[in-house]
């Protein structure tokens, strides 16, 4: 996620606000699984409808998590 030119003044406000993003996207996803879920055991949607959204909170996740490791490297090489 950091590019070569990522040394750039802004580069660093930009990570933090896609990691905010996010981490709010992660909320939301989080929320929605619980509404799916309460769904599911009413009898209103499928069962693969909880598992696609489990991946979907799972794969944001994990895109928080990467751009949280592209924020530190961000910070080593600007030196903070």
């Amino acid at each position: 996620m950091v590019r070569r030119n990522a040394t750039r003044p802004n580069a660093l406000l930009e990570i933090r606000g896609q990691i905010e993003l996010l981490a709010e996207q992660v909320e939301t996803n989080a929320d929605y699984l619980e509404l799916i879920t309460f769904r599911v055991r009413r009898g209103q949607v499928f069962a693969a409808d909880v598992l696609r959204q489990r991946e979907f909170v799972e794969q944001t996740r994990a895109r928080k998590l990467l751009a949280e490791s592209s924020r530190k490297i961000l910070e080593h090489r600007l030196g903070i």
